[in-house]
């Protein structure tokens, strides 16, 4: 086999792009979704020990928990997606609940409705 048709067969089965490089970005994807739901739950945890010891929150830890929520309802959604298994989904009906319910509750508490 010659040269230039090694080249080509490699460009056509690399033709979606390289695997190194969706490995790598694969990675930083993971890396950056762990790094912000650990920011969000961080934020919750101070804003409600803040909330129950000074009785006021520098913010509403509920928007922080909606945003962590909805972030999860997407990784379950994806395992769930793609592997079928009833814990994932589990984790995806009680994310879109608890994420109805946060929501419910921001809307009405800024509405007066509670």
């Amino acid at each position: 086999m010659k040269k230039e048709e090694i080249l080509a067969r490699s460009k056509k089965e690399n033709i979606h792009g390289d695997e190194w490089y969706k490995a790598i970005e694969k990675t930083a994807n993971q890396t950056a979704f762990l790094a912000i739901e650990s920011v969000y739950a961080v934020l919750i945890v101070i804003l409600v020990i803040q909330k129950l010891i000074t009785g006021k929150a520098f913010a509403d830890y509920q928007v922080f928990l909606l945003a962590f929520l909805i972030g999860y309802i997407g990784r379950f959604a994806t395992k769930y997606s793609y592997t079928k298994e009833k814990e994932w989904l589990f984790g995806l009906v009680c994310g879109i609940i608890g994420s109805i319910a946060c929501l419910i509750n921001i809307v009405g508490k800024g509405m007066g409705w509670f």
